[in-house]
Parts: C-alpha cells; sequence; structure tokens
C-alpha cells in the first residue's frame, strides 16, 4: 500500500509538477485528487522484481522497461504481478 503522503514525499526527486500536489491543479487534469508519481509506481514494480527474482542482490538486476497504463492515487495498494519466461521476467 503507498502511504497517503507519497507524492509529497516524491516531490524531493525533484518532479515538482503540481498534478501530484495540488487538488485543483488534479481537477484541471480531470483526477478527483492528485495523483502519484509514475517514478513511484514504477519503483515499487522493480523492488517487487528485485525481491521476488534477485533475492534482493541489486548486480542480478540488469534492467527495466514498462508502460503506464492507469494513474495512481497515493493511498492506493499497487499488486504486482510478474513470471519468468526464459531469462526475462515480464
Amino acid at each position: 500500500k503507498t502511504a497517503a503522503n507519497q507524492a509529497l514525499t516524491y516531490r524531493l526527486n525533484g518532479d515538482t509538477n503540481p498534478l501530484h500536489a495540488d487538488p485543483n491543479m488534479a481537477a484541471m487534469g480531470g483526477f478527483d485528487k492528485p495523483i502519484l508519481h509514475g517514478l513511484c509506481s514504477f519503483g515499487v514494480a522493480g523492488r517487487c522484481v528485485l525481491k521476488a527474482f534477485c533475492g534482493n542482490d541489486v548486480s542480478k538486476f540488469k534492467g527495466i522497461k514498462g508502460r503506464f497504463a492507469k494513474h495512481v492515487f497515493p493511498g492506493e495498494t499497487l499488486v504486482t504481478e510478474m513470471w519468468r519466461e526464459g531469462n526475462k521476467v515480464l
């Protein structure tokens, strides 16, 4: 589960887009409230792969690709599904 204030914490990465912090700006973007940074959901997915398939050994983690298909609101739970296909994790 992501923290309710996680979007505010992720502003520390330098992305100060008000879409992630200001309810009025989020409404202008068509959202009910500020959305979580894509970098956060991407990081959660990467962390899950690292734990499940690399034994938390970063030297075994070679790269990651992704596609953002839907927004996430702070406080929501992210569910990751992955499987091994050959030498890749999908």
